[in-house]
């Protein structure tokens, strides 16, 4: 049977400080450009988007909850990650798009 899920690609960057043996800081940070690709559901299935009351709390929240999954599904961790803002936009529209048809009083 086929894997009917839905992805969302986004593009991403990690810093390594620290080295992954020893914890010591690196001389040099390692940069590595990065991409993920998000589950639409796992994006969508969060139960708190039915309690917010205001749009500027979607908007927070959105934000919050890409962090989130992102931190969830990858191993980051002595890394620090950066999504470029054309990336979150991405991201943010169709988490927008999806809530106005599910929470259009809220949007």
């Amino acid at each position: 049977m086929e894997d009917a899920t839905e992805y969302i690609k986004i593009n991403y960057q990690t810093t390594e400080n620290r080295c992954g043996c020893c914890n010591q800081f690196l001389e040099k940070p390692i940069v590595e450009d990065k991409t993920f690709e998000f589950n639409k559901k796992v994006l969508l299935d969060w139960e708190d988007w039915k309690n917010l009351e205001y749009q500027h709390d979607f908007e927070y929240q959105i934000e919050y909850h890409i962090l989130e999954v992102l931190n969830d599904y990858t191993n980051l961790d002595n890394k620090k990650f950066y999504i470029p803002e054309e990336e979150t936009s991405k991201l943010r529209n169709y988490i927008l798009e999806a809530l106005n048809i599910n929470y259009p009083d809220k949007i």
